[in-house]
């Protein structure tokens, strides 16, 4: 990267350097000082000027005076301001702060402003100066870059922020009167000048009085301005409108003050503009009673501020309340139990120890432990309508971020023994299945078994507890029928009822024609359910096991229009063998009704004899 620095002609800095301690008895750390003088006619801004030495700008801190320095004005830059003012403790003047350390065999300085070179002087110890006395500059008039400029203070520790103690003589010479000369122009007022002249002037050019000069002037009347008008729109005022002024381009009556210079200047004239366009940004209020948030606007170049007029509020958009929002009284909730989208009589939600429940009239509906906020204008809460004999539970808008929730569902239909669930965010129940047989549906009993990560408990003829649920369409259901209890007490111990009935399975075979001769036809007696191809080689050919389970299967029709019957290949040697060789399940006899006891003695009597009569034919061949 390549730098352009640029500098000014020294002779006409209006900063320069004109006072060097660079050594001092001892240490030199800390007493070490710059002067520099301000030989302008200007006062100077030193706010972003740097002292550059050892090839190092330093910052210039201001630590007493002004930053602005005055015309013919010193300030000092010290390594050290603390050590400085012990030095010289009468110093008064502009004092600045920075960090360096100047050599005492001499070396290149100079003053910055921005990247502008000001002063730049490479001074060395053979101009003079050396532990008690400074190196002064003679004659601030001529090169501080040149040694014969340069010499030894008179003054022991030098001469800070005063008239150097190297004195040049000054020796005052006038010349002659001139003739008299027209000026060249008219001046300011009016007149034109006629003059001659006396300079007095330092023969001995020390720098310290600069050239004098006398005149003699006669006046001569002129015109010295004609004005030049010409329009000038100002920018937009806080009232709203712009200006059209006519200034002279000439500034004659700055030049002169006569007002003769302002009377042909036109009129003013005004036109309407928007000095501040209000830019309005929405600002969310904390939260409210209520649970909600106001939406407010705020014009961020806040306009009415600065011009008080009632057009600059006339494009805000009102506020707007949002409902449902935040958690107001930090109780867990986002609303109330009334703003829950449902039909439910008297719904109320409460929140203990991070345990939620849905209730109505102290009846549990859900539960869960849950810690975040629960926003309940956005959960819809839905159950079947009065009268219905089959009842549903389904609740939306409830994400608990992938925990659990426990639903309390009516038992409705007295031959129900199982929920349907669709674990997903319903709108509707129609959406599970009458067979519960989607692909995101689950068929749970309720029976306490657990399955899929469900669990259906029946609480009491009423209700039935269902936990695990994500989202929570639940609809009771029919798995199996399950008849009215015998209550003869014919299967046990005379108090009637299915606590004394002896429990057995019923399992028929089912064998080809091809093979009924060889096969063998097991019944559902845990005798004959025990033999095993081991036992009685001629089993293995049984093709197929139908099987009679109230209380777990549901596959196929039966001859009776009950869902009870399973047809189990034959090939599946795993099947076989678990019915041949164990009672795959039970179920108490006396849940089944007189007609059902019926068809299976008949089903069970033409297989058998289907079989026996197969045997006898091959016997007689």
């Amino acid at each position: 990267m390549v730098v352009f620095l640029l500098s000014i002609p020294l002779a006409l800095a209006p900063v320069l350097m004109t006072e060097i301690r660079y050594e001092v008895p001892g240490s030199d750390i800390g007493h070490e000082w710059v002067e520099i003088f301000n030989n302008g006619t200007e006062s100077v801004n030193l706010s972003s000027w740097k002292f550059r030495e050892a090839g190092i700008n330093h910052n210039l801190n201001l630590k007493r005076g002004n930053i602005l320095l005055d015309s013919q004005q010193y300030a000092i830059i010290a390594d050290d301001t603390t050590t400085f003012l012990f030095d010289n403790y009468f110093y008064s003047g502009t004092l600045f702060d920075s960090v360096f350390s100047l050599d005492n065999n001499g070396e290149q300085l100079s003053l910055y402003n921005g990247s502008t070179i000001v002063d730049d002087l490479n001074y060395s110890s053979s101009w003079g100066g050396n532990e008690n006395y400074t190196l002064e500059l003679k004659d601030i008039s001529l090169d501080n870059n040149d040694g014969n400029n340069w010499q030894t203070s008179l003054q022991l520790n030098g001469t800070p922020g005063q008239q150097n103690s190297i004195l040049c003589i000054t020796s005052l010479s006038n010349t002659s009167w001139s003739d008299w000369q027209n000026q060249s122009s008219c001046l300011v007022n009016d007149t034109y000048t006629q003059t001659k002249i006396l300079i007095q002037y330092d023969r001995n050019n020390c720098g310290q009085i600069a050239n004098t000069t006398f005149s003699e002037s006669q006046l001569l009347p002129c015109d010295y301005c004609v004005p030049f008008w010409t329009t000038a729109n100002t920018t937009c005022q806080s009232s709203d409108s712009i200006v059209q002024m006519y200034s002279d381009r000439n500034d004659c009556y700055a030049q002169t003050n006569l007002t003769s210079d302002l009377e042909s200047r036109p009129a003013n004239l005004s036109f309407s503009c928007d000095y501040c366009v209000p830019l309005w940004t929405a600002v969310n209020s904390s939260c409210q009673f209520g649970d909600s948030i106001v939406q407010w606007y705020n014009d961020s170049r806040n306009c009415y501020a600065q011009t008080q007029l009632s057009s600059d509020l006339e494009t805000r958009t009102e506020n707007i309340t949002y409902a449902h929002r935040c958690d107001y009284d930090a109780d867990g909730f986002i609303g109330n139990g009334s703003e829950v989208n449902s039909s439910f009589t008297g719904l109320n939600v409460s929140k203990t120890a991070n345990i939620v429940r849905f209730f109505e009239l102290n009846n549990t509906l859900i539960e869960f432990n849950f810690t975040n906020t629960i926003n309940l204008a956005i959960i819809t809460m839905s159950r079947q309508d009065a009268g219905s004999s089959t009842a549903f539970l389904l609740i939306s808008g409830l994400n608990l971020n992938n925990q659990t929730k426990t639903i309390y569902l009516d038992h409705l239909n007295p031959a129900s023994n199982s929920v349907c669930i669709d674990d997903s965010e319903l709108s509707s129940i129609s959406q599970i299945s009458a067979s519960c047989s989607e692909v995101n549906e689950t068929l749970l009993r309720c029976d306490g078994s657990s399955q899929n990560g469900y669990t259906c408990d029946p609480l009491d003829t009423e209700r039935y507890k269902i936990m695990g649920l994500h989202h929570s369409g639940v609809r009771e259901h029919v798995l199996t029928p399950v008849p009215p209890s015998n209550s003869d007490g014919s299967s046990g111990g005379g108090g009637g009822g299915a606590s004394g009935s002896s429990v057995k399975k019923i399992v028929v075979a089912v064998v080809p024609a091809e093979l009924r001769s060889n096969s063998i036809l097991t019944s559902a007696e845990p005798a004959a359910a025990r033999e095993s191809p081991e036992t009685n080689p001629d089993i293995n050919i049984v093709d197929q096991v139908v099987e009679l389970d109230l209380h777990q299967k549901s596959v196929a029709p039966s001859p009776f229009n009950k869902q009870w019957w399973a047809i189990v290949p034959a090939g599946n040697s795993s099947t076989r063998n678990s019915i041949t060789g164990s009672v795959i399940g039970t179920v108490p006899t006396s849940s089944f009704s007189q007609t059902e006891w019926s068809a299976i003695i008949i089903l069970s009597v033409v297989v058998v004899m289907t079989g026996i009569t197969g045997w006898m034919m091959n016997r007689k061949r």
